[in-house]
C-alpha cells in the first residue's frame, strides 16, 4: 500500500487490519471514551500485534497491572468483535475476565493506529481517545516500564533479526503511548528517536528491502523525534542524543545540517560525558569537510 509506515509494510504487515464498531451514541469501553461519531477498533482476523497481550490497560475496577513482561500466550479465541457486541448489548460485566481482554485489545488497536495509521481514517480520533484516558498516569508507568524491558529483549536478540524486531516494534508502539498521554515529555521522544536510529541503523532486514523502504523513511523520523527531543537542555547537554540527529542527517544526505549537529555535540558537556561518542563524532565530522570529499 501506498504511503504505509515502513514498519507496517516490513514487518508487520497485518497490524492495520481492524474491525471498526459503530455505535449510536457515546460509549466507554474500560477507560477508552469514544463519542458517538468515533467507531471502536477491535483486531480483524489475522492481526497478530494487536491480539497478543503486550499491552494489558489499568483502570479502575481492574486488579492492578503491573509493569512487568507478562506470557502473552496466544490470542484469546473470543474475537474482539464478539465481545464487543455483547458488551454493547450489556451481556458482558465489567469485571469479567473477557472484559478486560477487550479492554486490552481496544488499547493495543489504538496505540497501533495512532502510531502507523498517518492517513487513514479515525487516525486522529484514536490518538485522541488513547490520550484522554482518565488515571493517565497508571497507564504511562506501565507503557514506559514494558517498553523498557522489550528494548532490553530486542537487544538480546540482536543477532537474532526477526525476533530483535518484534521485541523493537512493540517497544516503539509503548513508547509511542507513552507519547500520546505526556507528549513534552523529552525523555519519552528521546527514547523514541533513540529506538527509532536502533532500527534503522542496526537491525538487519531479510529480503530484497531498499534504503528507500526501510533505513531512509526511519532515518528521517529518527530525525523528526531526536530534535523535538533536543529542545530540552539536559538532553542536549547529558546525552549523545545530538550525535543521532547527526547521523540520520547524514544518512539523508543533509551534509551541512550533519556537520552543525557533530559541532553542536562536540562543543555541548555531552561529549565530555560520552568520550567515545566524542571520538566517533569527530571522525564523521572530518569525513564531511569539503575539502574531504
Amino acid at each position: 500500500m501506498a504511503g504505509t509506515h515502513p514498519i507496517v509494510e516490513v514487518v508487520v504487515p497485518d497490524a492495520l487490519a481492524f474491525d471498526w464498531v459503530t455505535h449510536d451514541q457515546a460509549v466507554d469501553v474500560g477507560p477508552f471514551h469514544f463519542p458517538a461519531a468515533v467507531p471502536v477498533p477491535v483486531a480483524a482476523e489475522g492481526n497478530a500485534p494487536a491480539r497478543y497481550g503486550w499491552l494489558n490497560v489499568p483502570f479502575a475496577g481492574r486488579p492492578p497491572v503491573t509493569g512487568e513482561l507478562e506470557d502473552e500466550g496466544s490470542p484469546a479465541h473470543v474475537s474482539g468483535r464478539e465481545l464487543l457486541r455483547a458488551y454493547l448489548d450489556g451481556h458482558l460485566s465489567e469485571r469479567a475476565p473477557d472484559f478486560h481482554d477487550l479492554v486490552d485489545e481496544i488499547g493495543r488497536c489504538l496505540v497501533i493506529h495512532a502510531s502507523f495509521g498517518a492517513g487513514e481514517p479515525w487516525f486522529e480520533e484514536a490518538r485522541d481517545v488513547f490520550s484522554r484516558v482518565p488515571d493517565g498516569e497508571s497507564l504511562f508507568d506501565v507503557l514506559i516500564n514494558r517498553a523498557k524491558l522489550r528494548v532490553a529483549e530486542g537487544r538480546h536478540y540482536v543477532g537474532d533479526g526477526d525476533e530483535a524486531l518484534t521485541e523493537y516494534v512493540i517497544a516503539r508502539l509503548l513508547y509511542q503511548g507513552a507519547h500520546l498521554l505526556s507528549p513534552a515529555t523529552p525523555g519519552v521522544l528521546l527514547e523514541m528517536g533513540a529506538l527509532t536510529h536502533d532500527m534503522a541503523h542496526t537491525l538487519a532486514v531479510e529480503g530484497d528491502v531498499g534504503d528507500d523502504e526501510w533505513r531512509l523513511p526511519l532515518a528521517r523520523e529518527a530525525a523528526h523525534l531526536l530534535k523535538l527531543a533536543l529542545a530540552d537542555r539536559d538532553v542536549r547537554e547529558q546525552t549523545p542524543a545530538l550525535f543521532l540527529l547527526a547521523i540520520n542527517r547524514e544518512t539523508l544526505g543533509d551534509r551541512d545540517d550533519a556537520k552543525e549537529a557533530y559541532a553542536r555535540f562536540l562543543a555541548s558537556p555531552a561529549a565530555d560525558r560520552f568520550p567515545d561518542v566524542a571520538k566517533a563524532a569527530r571522525r564523521r565530522s572530518d569525513r564531511l569537510h569539503p575539502g574531504n570529499g
